[in-house]
């Protein structure tokens, strides 16, 4: 798959669009093909390195998007392959997920209507 990508802190130049493996989702996960991503404010403050410092590098931006669900994890419920979603990095709304961090994995909403 194709993604921003960092690999040091840095300006803009340190922006890559690579190719990267395609993950797998996990159990109680989800895999979403993004179809729309935007690189917002968080975004150009953690390529500078100015908000968290120990990320993995590389590491693939893109915290605002929209897309599709493309593959779903064991003992996923209420999503289906196809369902439009908006992965919502950093607005848990369910008090069990309040330990979800932006950097990685964060929870989907289903589009309905």
């Amino acid at each position: 798959m194709k993604a921003a990508v960092i690999r040091s802190f840095g300006g803009p130049e340190v922006l890559r669009y690579e190719d990267v493996e395609t993950p797998r989702p996990g159990s109680g996960h989800i895999l979403v093909k993004i179809l729309a991503a935007g690189v917002n404010r968080f975004d150009h403050y953690l390529r500078e390195g100015s908000v968290i410092q120990d990320i993995p590098f590389p590491h693939v931006l893109g915290s605002d998007a929209v897309g599709e669900v493309a593959d779903i994890g064991d003992g996923v419920n209420g999503f289906g392959i196809g369902d439009r979603v908006v992965p919502m990095s950093g607005y848990p709304t369910e008090e069990d997920e309040y330990e979800v961090s932006p950097l990685a994995l964060a929870p989907s909403w289903r589009l309905t209507g």
